[in-house]
């Protein structure tokens, strides 16, 4: 497989497609079919508040809580939570934002409002597990992604995964993150 690298065609020892949610449609153009769907999800950053004093998961609510101390500011905590499957826009539904600041407002008894609120997509498989190696056909290509709400936690275990496989090795963790793992094999 090459890759166009200012205006000139390369042919890399390997290439890795790390692209989040955008990874499925890249393989496609090589040939590579992988059911990704982007999982849009919601963050609210709030500054000055009381923070816990570890990460907390305020599961009824399915909201996470994430302390940001900041010694050169005031502190910081993230709200993180709710999902939108198979939508392509980083526009913000404020209907699931309130949900967040309610759900801050309740368990946390702080006032939730103002602060920054984004979304982004996240890249989901249909079994929940990540797409990780080698895929059939092309032969230095080597696939990275769909680790949905964990790729921040799975990214380092992924990189070792990805160097392995780039040097030269077919590591035996692999078999069940095979990139055509959702491809029906002959028989």
């Amino acid at each position: 497989m090459g890759v166009e690298l200012d205006g000139q065609q390369v042919w890399p020892a390997a290439v890795v497609v790390a692209a989040g949610a955008w990874s499925a449609p890249l393989l496609r153009s090589v040939g590579v079919r992988l059911p990704l769907l982007p999982a849009k999800g919601y963050s609210v950053t709030l500054l000055g508040r009381p923070l816990p004093r570890s990460p907390l998961m305020l599961s009824e609510a399915r909201v996470a809580v994430t302390p940001l101390p900041d010694p050169e500011g005031p502190p910081r905590l993230r709200l993180a939570g709710t999902l939108e499957l198979g939508v392509w826009s980083d526009e913000l539904n404020q209907t699931r934002l309130a949900a967040i600041r309610r759900a801050a407002a309740r368990y946390l008894r702080l006032d939730p409002e103002g602060g920054e609120a984004w979304a982004g997509l996240r890249p989901c498989t249909p079994d929940g597990l990540p797409a990780v190696g080698r895929p059939p056909g092309v032969e230095n290509l080597v696939v990275a992604t769909g680790h949905g709400t964990l790729g921040i936690s799975l990214a380092p275990v992924t990189g070792e995964l990805v160097a392995r496989v780039v040097g030269g090795e077919d590591p035996a963790e692999l078999e069940l993150l095979r990139p055509d793992r959702f491809t029906p094999r002959p028989a």
